[in-house]
C-alpha cells in the first residue's frame, strides 16, 4: 500500500469507528489530519472538539461516542397542575399521568385522597401521511423545575420575555387556523397573530397562562413562503 492509499485507509477508519460507536481517539483523528485536505473532507463527522483541538495544535484527547438520545422533554414550571391539564385538554392535549406525595394518581386524575397533582404530563401523538408516528410530551411541575413567565410581550412578535420558549409544530395552514381560532373563541393569550414569515412557517404566539410562550407553527409551500 502506497503513501496516499494508508491516508485514505486512516480516514476511513476513524469515520468507520464513529460510525459504529465505537471510541475515537484524538491520536487516531491526529493521524487522520496528517493527509491532504481533500482526504479529510470525509472527517466532518466527527467531534468537532477533537478536530478542531488537534488541527489548531491542542491536545484534546478524550474518547468520541455518538450518545443514542431517544428523546428531550420540556419542563414547564406552573401555578396549578390540574388548570394546565384542562388548558392543554382544551387544545387538542391529553393527559399522560399525574403525581403527587402519595405516588401516581390512577388514571391521570387531579387529584386523590393524597391532595392534588404537583407533577404531570401532558401529550400528544398523530400518524403522518407516511404512516410513520410522532408522539411529543410535556412535564408539568408546581412551583418548581424552571420559572414561570411575567414579562408581557410589548408588540406582537415581542421576543424579550421570561418563561419557557417551544415551537408547537401543526401538520397543516388549515389546523394551525383552526387551532387559532379556537384559542381567540377561548380567550387565550394570542399575543401575535397567525403570520407568514420569511423562513417558510406561518405561526402565531400562544401564551400559557403561566407566562410561557408557544410558538404555534407548521410549514409552507415554497410558493407562498
Amino acid at each position: 500500500m502506497g503513501a496516499r492509499g494508508a491516508r485514505e485507509h486512516r480516514v476511513r477508519a476513524v469515520v468507520k469507528r464513529a460510525a459504529g460507536k465505537v471510541p475515537v481517539h484524538a491520536a487516531d483523528i491526529e493521524s487522520a489530519l496528517s493527509s491532504p485536505a481533500r482526504e479529510r473532507e470525509s472527517l466532518a463527522q466527527l467531534c468537532p472538539r477533537c478536530t478542531t483541538g488537534v488541527a489548531n495544535g491542542g491536545n484534546a484527547r478524550h474518547d468520541h461516542r455518538i450518545v443514542a438520545i431517544t428523546g428531550i422533554t420540556p419542563i414547564l414550571n406552573v401555578s396549578d397542575v390540574p388548570a394546565s391539564f384542562a388548558w392543554f385538554e382544551s387544545l387538542g392535549w391529553r393527559r399522560g399521568f399525574a403525581w403527587n406525595g402519595g405516588g401516581m394518581i390512577a388514571c391521570a386524575a387531579d387529584a386523590n385522597e393524597h391532595g392534588p397533582a404537583h407533577f404531570g404530563s401532558v401529550c400528544a401523538a398523530h400518524r403522518d401521511a407516511d404512516g410513520r408516528e410522532h408522539a411529543v410530551q410535556i412535564f408539568l411541575c408546581h412551583g418548581g423545575q424552571g420559572s414561570r413567565g411575567s414579562i408581557l410581550p410589548r408588540f406582537p412578535g415581542d421576543d424579550e420575555t421570561d418563561g419557557v420558549w417551544m415551537s408547537w409544530w401543526i401538520d397543516s395552514v388549515a389546523a394551525l387556523n383552526a387551532l387559532h381560532a379556537t384559542c381567540a373563541a377561548r380567550g387565550y393569550g394570542v399575543t401575535m397573530p397567525p403570520t407568514n414569515k420569511p423562513w417558510g412557517v406561518r405561526e402565531f404566539h400562544l401564551r400559557h397562562p403561566d407566562g410561557h410562550m408557544f410558538r404555534v407553527s407548521c410549514g409552507l409551500p415554497p410558493a407562498t413562503a
